[in-house]
């Protein structure tokens, strides 16, 4: 059974879900990503990309190509902003785990990885898409009122 990659556009095998960190190494083998490849991956306009570039929510890419801690960083934005600012996003981010160029802190590729282990693990608990899983409680809630 296929699932999608958590704030990407990727399809893979559920058998693939806990090597996530090789799929995306893989994707680096060349030196980076450009930016129409973060937004295959990704699934985003390129002008949104650029703007956080802008306004600093992630560094400049170097030789226009982004690195996987850039990739990372785009995903987790991707991810929140439907339910956060930009801002809340950025600064929360921040707070976890530092600016990206700092070393000492655990990396945006890390934290995703996290994530995406957690979201996997609730996947095995309830058997189902967690997405799906959340929509059918606020449903079945709405019916108890």
């Amino acid at each position: 059974m296929d699932w999608t990659v958590p704030g990407t556009v990727l399809r893979l095998p559920r058998e693939n879900a806990d090597n996530i960190q090789e799929q995306f190494s893989s994707m680096f083998l060349a030196g980076g990503l450009s930016l129409s490849q973060v937004s295959a991956v990704t699934g985003l306009e390129t002008h949104p990309i650029q703007n956080w570039v802008k306004r600093g929510f992630l560094p400049p890419p170097e030789n226009r190509r982004y690195s996987q801690k850039q990739l990372c960083r785009i995903i987790q934005i991707n991810m929140l902003k439907s339910a956060l600012s930009l801002e809340t996003i950025c600064s929360l981010l921040e707070y976890i785990n530092g600016k990206l160029v700092e070393k000492d802190l655990p990396s945006d590729t890390e934290i995703y990885e996290c994530f995406d282990k957690y979201k996997i693990d609730k996947e095995d608990i309830f058997g189902k898409d967690v997405n799906n899983y959340d929509i059918e409680i606020q449903g079945d809630s709405s019916k108890t009122e």
